[in-house]
């Protein structure tokens, strides 16, 4: 039974498999992998940056909004002087408490040449910034 079960969830992936044994202990045999040799002693690829119109942050997850979890080197964000760490509260006027990640990208993100009005928490310091979207490579992470 269990060989059956793996060969449906295998299936439902979209492997094609077929299950040996039926109710006996083995796994089932994938029919459609092909062998693959693997250098253990090669070097991982380098991931390359990608690039997003944006200002230029990798958000994180903050009680109060969200903070900047990551700079990219070189986007409106750092050049603007923010900082890993820095909470941001508001974006356009709208608290950002209740905000998901994914939302908090979305409305980071836009056309390029748009601006965008931050109300930033750094220590006992609260500040407004107004940033200018543009395209920004994003680094992998790390």
């Amino acid at each position: 039974m269990r060989g059956w079960r793996i060969a449906g969830v295998l299936a439902v992936l979209g492997l094609g498999c077929q299950a040996t044994g039926a109710g006996g202990p083995e796994a089932p045999a994938i029919q459609s992998a092909e062998a693959v040799a693997v250098d253990p002693t090669a070097e991982p690829a380098e991931v390359t940056p990608h690039e997003v119109t944006g200002i230029g942050i990798r958000p994180a997850s903050h009680s109060d909004g969200f903070a900047i979890g990551q700079l990219f080197p070189g986007g409106p964000a750092a050049e603007a002087g923010l900082r890993a760490g820095d909470v941001i509260v508001a974006v356009d006027g709208e608290p950002t408490a209740r905000w998901t990640l994914d939302r908090v990208a979305r409305r980071l993100r836009s056309t390029a040449g748009t601006k965008v009005s931050l109300v930033v928490v750094r220590g006992a310091d609260r500040f407004e910034v107004q940033l200018l979207r543009r395209v920004v490579a994003v680094p992998p992470l790390h």
